[in-house]
């Protein structure tokens, strides 16, 4: 077994083998920026190197800072995870150069199967179906219009060296070509440091299903079944599950069984997922990843295996000793990606503190942050993964809405209530949805500012400016009269207009109008973090967290950041 692991990652899915190595005894180090120092994987490890810097260039993507690290901790092996240089060959290359083991497959493999043109070729030639297109040398401009029109509009140009949907672009018509073709190869030179293309049919309606497959040394190689993973924004994942929904046992054994030819074929070693573009009745070869998924453990949790633990084994040598008879489909898990990027604005990343990080414990959360944790605008915006599994998939379905309806975010943006919407989507629970989806229903998905969350800010506001009532605080308070207070709440850029009248009999009861809005407010509490009230007879509660001067409101697993101005104190503030 591997002594000391390097971490050559960092956030949730650093911590992830982090602690698959502690149940194995093997001792762990974690790399880290300037600005990751006091971050959760840094504190998991046995051991951290800091490798200096603040964007990726500067540490995470430093291969030979990487390997002085790995050298000088002692470590015998390292794990690269996701993103970063997980599916760099010559990073893996230079490890086993200075005698470290590499998690992963070889370098030789890495190369083969990272290279979109070279893969298609090898899966051709494995006897699997590849999407029509070209995949050519001839990076000519005019060649590559030539063959787009060949192909037949519309057309995907994909990045040969890409993943994460960089340098992938939709092109609808022979107008479009040109404009498309420059930003995705200037997004694939920066990326990947190479702009080489290949065009794909684009085929509407279609599905994204990858298979996950484990293979050691000695040529024993199994599947995980598959995942479908057709839930994505600009071909970047949101939502994902295992199994696929609405599909044959015939279609699932064909498809997996293409997964593991196409494996057998490179003398595949390790975790790896061969992702597959599907129509209706047939599936085509996409890509293959030759690294861990983001999304691994909704098929750890339908099968059982540990993804990671077995990673270590076979890079220590070991043989599987499941055999894929043993491998048996139990229940349905979903996969939502909690991201600090806020819907409202074209999915902008947001950076910043936690104030609160609560997701319940009914579901598996993989993470790299907690409450007080620092989101860098450096690095990829994930606060966590949030993994439901349950017997049927409509009960995983309700697991983890309810979950999402209990989590609690504040201190950044985020998209909790763009995936609870997501996951009420009738075309969710009937398992009719593709790629194109959400691109489609966007204006449904994205969430209006609430009412009540304004309501409920205000209300603890009033209740905060009022201790004791009704003679505390600067209210305008008049013996024997109702008053009425003029407020301003600025949320989502837009400013609301706000009257509140007291009642002086009732110091618990309000008339709030927001705009032309107009609501009866009884029973307003205020207990802890938590306020609650009736508002036009309707119970609403949530709770509350203050950060410079804004109020944040978290409600039914949304948050609205807002501030709260009384004209009272900007008075006052003027005259001194």
């Amino acid at each position: 077994m591997l002594k000391k692991l390097l971490i050559a990652n960092r956030g949730e899915i650093a911590c992830r083998i982090i602690r698959s190595a502690k149940k194995l005894g093997i001792r762990s180090v974690a790399v880290c920026s300037d600005e990751d120092r006091m971050a959760l994987h840094v504190q998991l490890a046995d051991e951290f190197v800091c490798l200096g810097g603040a964007s990726a260039l500067e540490n995470y993507l430093d291969m030979e800072a990487i390997l002085n690290a790995a050298l000088q901790s002692g470590a015998d092996s390292v794990h690269p995870g996701y993103g970063f240089l997980a599916e760099n060959a010559a990073f893996a290359k230079l490890l086993n150069d200075a005698g470290l083991v590499f998690v992963g497959p070889s370098s030789d493999v890495i190369q083969s199967m990272g290279s979109k043109i070279e893969s298609k070729k090898l899966v051709e030639q494995a006897g699997v179906p590849v999407v029509p297109g070209y995949n050519g040398a001839n990076q000519e401009a005019s060649i590559l219009e030539d063959e787009a029109g060949k192909i037949g509009y519309p057309i995907i140009i994909k990045a040969s060296a890409g993943g994460g949907g960089r340098g992938m672009r939709l092109v609808n018509s022979a107008s479009e070509f040109k404009a498309q073709l420059d930003s995705a190869k200037l997004e694939a030179r920066q990326a990947f440091s190479d702009d080489t293309v290949l065009l794909e049919k684009y085929l509407a309606k279609a599905r994204h299903i990858e298979v996950q497959i484990l293979a050691d040394s000695y040529g024993n190689i199994v599947h995980l079944f598959e995942r479908d993973c057709s839930m994505q924004r600009r071909h970047q994942k949101v939502l994902e599950e295992a199994p696929a929904p609405n599909i044959s046992n015939e279609f699932r054994q064909h498809i997996c069984q293409a997964a593991i030819d196409i494996s057998r074929s490179v003398n595949y070693e390790g975790a790896g997922t061969v992702e597959f573009i599907c129509d209706k009745s047939s599936f085509y070869f996409m890509e293959m990843n030759t690294r861990l998924q983001v999304e691994h453990p909704i098929s750890e949790a339908i099968t059982g295996i540990d993804l990671v633990d077995w990673q270590l084994r076979i890079a220590a040598g070991e043989k599987l000793d499941i055999a894929q008879a043993d491998i048996k489909i139990s229940g349905h898990a979903l996969e939502a990606r909690l991201y600090a990027e806020n819907p409202k604005k074209n999915f902008m990343p947001s950076a910043g503190t936690l104030i609160t990080l609560s997701i319940p414990a009914e579901v598996r959360v993989d993470t790299g942050v907690a409450s007080g944790s620092e989101v860098s605008r450096y690095y990829d915006p994930m606060i966590a993964k949030i993994i439901a599994h349950a017997d049927s998939r409509e009960s995983a379905l309700e697991k983890m809405l309810g979950a999402i309806e209990k989590t609690r975010v504040a201190g950044v943006e985020h998209n909790l209530v763009f995936l609870k919407n997501l996951l009420n989507h009738t075309a969710m629970h009937e398992g009719n949805y593709d790629t194109g989806f959400i691109e489609r229903e966007i204006a449904e998905l994205i969430p209006p500012t609430a009412t009540y969350d304004l309501l409920l800010g205000m209300v603890w506001k009033l209740l905060a400016l009022t201790q004791p009532l009704p003679w505390g605080g600067k209210t305008g308070f008049r013996i024997n009269m109702n008053n009425s207070q003029h407020f301003n709440i600025s949320a989502d850029s837009k400013i609301f207009d706000v009257v509140v009248t007291r009642n002086v009999e009732q110091p618990d009861s309000f008339g709030i109008k927001i705009d032309s809005v107009y609501f009866e407010v009884r029973e307003a509490r205020w207990q802890g973090t938590s306020v609650s009230g009736y508002f036009n007879n309707k119970k609403v509660r949530g709770d509350i967290a203050e950060s410079g001067g804004k109020v944040i409101v978290m409600r039914s697993g949304g948050s609205q950041t807002m501030r709260i101005y009384d004209p009272l104190k900007q008075i006052n503030r003027n005259v001194t």
